[in-house]
């Protein structure tokens, strides 16, 4: 895949989360997904279904390009809305070829052999193309500009530790091929990634940290950081229970402060 074709899948995967989540938490909803599909436009109006996994002629879900149909089994369906990442990411594929305006018969099937016996071209770039996009629609650039750890990016994006990898390596590509330039965030959206991140039980990274949640009490942000492997006590300048002993200093992981005894 060309330099030029990953931004522009970049592109078409943050166009696409616009119209299709909320972004008020990660992981993406999945549901959301789904229920905003006629969003995209066109014509005709992409949809979904969901039918008995014995009468489906492919195991998990297939893609009618032509219909701009998604057809989900049911064991797919209702197990990427119970959270379980590898169907998440078998809708966002399906859903990708939709974004892709694909034509012919996508089937999430390991028989490539079976798509080009059905008279696809360039199925294989095809696929790579619907596995890149639904990588980047389900993890945000963002996310993996604040967090390195391909463990992390899972767990907040609710995607297969594999893909995490892969989507942390293409960011990383990215970022090299601009020459090391850092990408301008807005301060919304540096907040709002903050936000999800706390949420996540992961510390902010973007600007400055945020302020101690409300209504959590002093004890028991002793008590979490100490379960966490920090100190039990709360840093002076930013309030947050993230201080880790440096020989004989103390200092916050999030703030950067630090004092000395």
């Amino acid at each position: 895949m060309t330099p030029s074709r990953e931004e522009e899948l970049e592109d078409l995967a943050e166009k696409a989360r616009c119209k299709l989540t909320t972004y008020d938490a990660l992981p993406l909803s999945i549901r959301t997904i789904l229920d905003r599909l006629g969003d995209l436009g066109g014509n005709p109006r992409p949809s979904y279904e969901v039918k008995p996994a014995s009468t489906m002629p492919y195991e998990k879900a297939y893609t009618s390009g032509d219909e701009r149909k998604i057809y989900l089994s049911d064991i797919t369906y209702e197990e990427a809305l119970r959270e379980d990442n590898n169907r998440r990411f078998i809708v966002a594929h399906e859903v990708a070829h939709i974004i892709l305006n694909h034509k012919g018969v996508r089937a999430k099937h390991n028989d490539l052999d079976l798509r080009r016996q059905a008279g696809v071209r360039g199925a294989a770039r095809d696929e790579n193309e619907a596995n890149y996009l639904a990588a980047a629609l389900l993890i945000p650039r963002t996310v993996v500009d604040g967090l390195r750890s391909p463990e992390d990016i899972a767990r907040l994006c609710g995607v297969p530790l594999r893909v995490a990898q892969i989507r942390a390596e293409s960011a990383n590509r990215l970022q090299r091929r601009s020459n090391g330039g850092l990408r301008t965030i807005p301060d919304r959206t540096q907040s709002l990634m903050n936000e999800l991140f706390l949420a996540a039980g992961l510390p902010p990274r973007f600007g400055k940290p945020a302020a101690v949640p409300r209504g959590m009490s002093a004890d028991i942000r002793r008590a979490e950081a100490a379960l966490q492997g920090y100190l039990p006590d709360a840093c002076p300048t930013c309030g947050h229970c993230r201080l880790v002993k440096d020989g004989g200093c103390r200092t916050c992981t999030l703030c950067g402060d630090s004092d000395c005894f």
